[in-house]
């Protein structure tokens, strides 16, 4: 797996939440020989013990049951650890959902924006833009008890963090109610006040979606994070909102991405396994050229 990523012309690799445990000695062996250097690792690496497929949120450190908030610190230890075997200086991290008990906020506008469809754009209906404001607010109302569980279960993680060299990134996300929201993620990172241990890992597909569903911008996003960013997942956004595709054959402006792109910042391809590996490096070398 290391070779052929080196063989394509990569020089490191993010290690996802889809390796299974099967796959590690090979990946220390390869590290080990310099086949590739690791710039990331996404939890939970490697797979928890019987789970088979990419499974980044079986556990979350918002939920309310003590139990699956334990095991999401002992998985996330576990893929720190393994993150200092592999000589990884980031470990990327999901934070969890706010819960609904009636209904999906997503599947509401989701009808709504159907009414009055613009293609690439995010709608500009009064009663969508409206129903936006309330699904937000609402969930910002329902925020406090998911964060103050993931404030408590983040401080632990990071002691162990701390110990390992290890930097945690939090992702924004494309999911509406998942955790925390755009806005939301600056002050969560304040509050967590360990700059040396947490910063900020921005997914390009995640934040176009979500100024596709009229929930802030993708600049905005970057704006308000900047100072706290460790990395980038790079991908683009087809017309029709299809994530994980090529750069440069969607919708993102990646010369506004590429002004916040710093050479301390870890870049990651992350697109769809249904790619050739000609398209792969097209995305690469498409951004190669954009910015230099």
């Amino acid at each position: 797996m290391l070779e052929e990523m080196r063989d394509l012309g990569f020089e490191s690799v993010e290690l996802s939440h889809g390796i299974r445990v099967s796959l590690a000695p090979g990946i220390l062996a390869g590290v080990e020989d310099g086949v590739a250097r690791v710039s990331s690792v996404h939890n939970f690496c490697p797979l928890p013990a019987g789970v088979m497929n990419a499974a980044p949120n079986i556990f979350e450190p918002t939920a309310r049951q003590r139990a699956e908030r334990e095991a999401w610190r002992r998985q996330s230890c576990r893929t720190i650890d393994f993150a200092r075997q592999v000589g990884a200086p980031v470990v990327v991290l999901h934070s969890g959902s706010i819960p609904i008990l009636l209904g999906s906020p997503e599947r509401r506008l989701k009808r709504l924006r159907a009414a009055a469809y613009e293609p690439g754009a995010p709608s500009r209906d009064p009663r969508y833009v409206e129903a936006v404001r309330r699904e937000v607010q609402r969930l910002e109302r329902r925020s406090a008890g998911p964060r103050r569980r993931a404030l408590t279960v983040f401080r632990q993680v990071a002691e162990y963090a701390r110990e390992c060299g290890i930097r945690l990134a939090v992702e924004n996300r494309e999911g509406l109610r998942e955790f925390p929201l755009d806005d939301l993620i600056a002050g969560f990172l304040d509050e967590l006040d360990a700059p040396e241990v947490f910063g900020y890992w921005h997914d390009t597909g995640h934040a176009q979606l979500k100024e596709l569903a009229g929930i802030g911008t993708h600049h905005g996003l970057l704006l308000k994070n900047q100072a706290n960013l460790l990395g980038f997942h790079l991908h683009d956004v087809s017309l029709e909102e299809s994530d994980h595709q090529i750069p440069g054959s969607g919708m993102i402006d990646w010369s506004m991405v590429g002004s916040f792109v710093r050479p301390e910042h870890e870049l990651v391809l992350e697109l769809s396994p249904r790619l050739s590996p000609v398209e792969v490096c097209a995305g690469r070398d498409y951004l190669l050229r954009r910015w230099g």
